[in-house]
């Protein structure tokens, strides 16, 4: 009897202490797994704020982009500003057999170029026709360029201000109005414009239209522009 007693108060002492670890583990589990969900609220919190100090232009996919197969059509853009007849010349020779790498530069996606890395073409006007790296229906366009603090003169007097977008279905085509918009000089350096009334024709090719400058007489520069739009296969 004594022993059947004694077996039977381990038992029990066995069976609590059991219960006791398990219960600690359910808690210490519960806890771990909220400390995990709040790690993950705080991720998804920074995630967000994060994003609102991106360019939008950074958040959707760039089809005038450069290492993606677009190009800039220079013979169908306005020429480079350049100070010189001599290399106003070697401009118009070197087009016939190579394609410029001023035009270029627009398409290179460098969101932060530093001052001095992008295309001029001389006065308030001028033009450039970019074939996309795939045709499609496009909604947003961006226009790129350094912000007054970066810039050594305190100004952007020759960043575009007005300017208009033009979807072609083929580079020889005039082209159909997409939108007009206007870049502000107190803005970010990447502003990205939506096309106000939604087109659906299938564009390979954009030429963007600048018509006015913020004061600068002599050229007018840019730093990057970007198509935005969905694919269209075939």
């Amino acid at each position: 009897m004594m022993m059947g007693l004694k077996w039977g108060w381990r038992t029990k002492i066995m069976y609590f202490l059991l219960l006791f670890l398990f219960a600690g583990g359910v808690t210490q589990h519960v806890h771990l797994s909220n400390q995990l969900q709040d790690a993950r609220l705080q991720i998804t919190t920074l995630t967000q704020l994060m994003s609102r100090f991106s360019p939008v232009a950074d958040t959707m996919a760039n089809f005038a982009q450069e290492s993606q197969g677009a190009r800039v059509l220079h013979t169908l853009s306005s020429d480079t500003f350049r100070t010189s007849i001599q290399d106003k010349i070697m401009d118009q020779l070197l087009s016939w057999v190579t394609t410029s790498t001023d035009h270029q530069r627009i398409i290179q996606d460098h969101s932060r170029s530093p001052p001095g890395a992008c295309w001029c073409f001389a006065g308030s006007k001028g033009h450039a026709v970019v074939s996309l790296s795939h045709p499609i229906e496009v909604t947003h366009v961006t226009i790129g360029h350094i912000t007054k603090r970066l810039s050594l003169t305190g100004e952007i007097n020759s960043a575009p201000r007005e300017f208009s977008v033009y979807g072609l279905v083929h580079d020889n085509d005039e082209g159909i109005h997409l939108g007009s918009f206007a870049y502000s000089k107190n803005g970010l350096n990447s502003q990205t414009f939506e096309l106000p009334v939604p087109v659906k024709d299938v564009f390979s090719h954009v030429k963007l239209e600048i018509k006015t400058n913020w004061g600068d007489e002599d050229q007018t520069c840019l730093y990057n522009f970007r198509v935005h739009g969905y694919p269209v296969s075939g």
